[in-house]
């Protein structure tokens, strides 16, 4: 993962490829799943290669994945 990102609406931003806003895919928490984190995942995984599953969408031209658990989120 390249960098982290917070909105001011508390959503968690995991970008891949290149930092905010050149992107290549972008992971997406929102706030209101973060309680199933055990961690807080900007920090925690912020340099880490990881492998996820969740739902991928395209918002705006560019694929993002929703993670709503932890355990959609695996460190490699």
């Amino acid at each position: 993962m390249q960098s982290t990102f917070i909105t001011k609406s508390n959503t968690t931003m995991l970008n891949f490829g290149k930092p905010h806003p050149n992107q290549t895919f972008v992971v997406v928490i929102f706030e209101k799943d973060l309680v199933n984190f055990s961690y807080k995942p900007h920090e925690y995984l912020k340099d880490k290669t990881v492998c996820i599953t969740g739902t991928v969408k395209i918002y705006k031209g560019m694929a993002e994945f929703i993670v709503k658990e932890e355990n959609e989120i695996v460190i490699q």
